[in-house]
């Protein structure tokens, strides 16, 4: 048997909670990048360092777009 837990948040209360999650993820993206570009400065060689980007980039434009109801 299943059991579900029942949300007590109304649906603003829970927007508010994801927007905030979304925000601090931004945050925590931005700081990755600046320490991921220091890295690729460090060894401007490393091409590994551009695929890296490439595959965040496409994830981050895909958000980007779903969010602004782009593409449907």
């Amino acid at each position: 048997m299943t059991t579900t837990t029942r949300d007590t948040r109304t649906a603003a209360q829970a927007y508010d909670e994801n927007a905030a999650l979304i925000t601090a993820a931004l945050n925590h993206l931005a700081d990755g990048l600046a320490r991921h570009k220091r890295e690729a400065h460090a060894d401007p060689k490393n091409w590994g360092m551009v695929g890296d980007l490439s595959y965040v980039a496409d994830l981050v434009q895909q958000a980007a777009r779903f969010i602004n109801g782009e593409g449907e």
